[in-house]
């Protein structure tokens, strides 16, 4: 596979989040923004397989069509390439206090495109398209946007319910959310890309046609 050019890490949305050897991106043209970008207007500018990670901080919630954006995100992604997400959790007053807010997310909410799902086939809706993921981590978090020590002194109090929340995260979504809620969370996945299966077009024939 060629290199591409450029920086091979990308950083969605970055904001005043600049990092260093990355290709920052933001619609506005902040100190350290590599390139202004709308990335509402989709399909993006970059080639298929030119990424190895891809940084989402922040990001995913404000789009208009998240499915389209993540299936950009896989495209432009290589192989076995990292996606690293952070997004306010669905229970968190965070996801409703900014009206950009567009999406929720849930602890299963990229279950849909697991790729250890294919065999199962609980998620045959999805089973059309190539876009997969293995889900390599995610985890509830309380406060994650402080920085340096901040976050640790902020954190201390809350790492036992923290740790029982990740522990059985359903349980806690289901019937304990409401009483500590978790403000975010995160999620690391790897793109899984593969040759396409057989039918899997959107429109198959098969079996015997009405006379």
């Amino acid at each position: 596979m060629p290199e591409p050019q450029g920086p091979n890490k990308l950083n969605l949305g970055c904001g005043a989040d600049i990092r260093s050897g990355f290709l920052n991106v933001d619609l506005v043209n902040g100190a350290g923004v590599n390139l202004v970008c709308d990335l509402n207007r989709l399909p993006w500018p970059w080639a298929d397989n030119t990424f190895e990670l891809v940084l989402a901080n922040h990001f995913l919630e404000h789009t208009d069509d998240l499915i389209g954006v993540l299936r950009e995100i896989w495209r432009i992604s290589r192989p076995q390439a990292r996606l690293q997400i952070r997004v306010p959790y669905f229970a968190s007053f965070l996801s409703f206090k900014d009206l950009t807010h567009k999406h929720r997310f849930t602890y299963d909410a990229f279950d849909n495109w697991d790729a250890r799902h294919d065999a199962d086939g609980r998620y045959v809706t999805h089973m059309n398209e190539p876009m997969r993921f293995h889900i390599r981590r995610r985890r509830i978090l309380m406060f994650s946007r402080l920085p340096g020590w901040k976050y640790h002194v902020a954190n201390a109090p809350f790492w036992i319910p923290m740790a029982l929340m990740n522990l059985f995260p359903r349980l806690y979504e289901r019937f304990f959310f409401f009483y500590l809620p978790a403000t975010n969370i995160y999620y690391e996945l790897e793109v899984v890309k593969r040759a396409a299966v057989p039918g899997t077009e959107p429109c198959t024939i098969t079996g015997t046609q009405p006379q």
